[in-house]
């Protein structure tokens, strides 16, 4: 459940625009990943976006 609700928040910023490739490798979106990771209970390097 919440791998799936973080999936369909990457999803939704990836449609307003962000690019999350680019967001995974800066350094404000490492810390967005990692805020986002930690109110959801998830590990950032454990999954993969398909």
């Amino acid at each position: 459940m919440k791998v799936a609700a973080r999936v369909g928040l990457l999803r939704t910023m990836d449609k307003e625009g962000l690019s999350l490739g680019l967001l995974a490798k800066t350094k404000l979106g490492f810390q967005v990943m990692e805020f986002i990771d930690y109110h959801l209970g998830l590990d950032f390097f454990s999954m993969e976006v398909g």
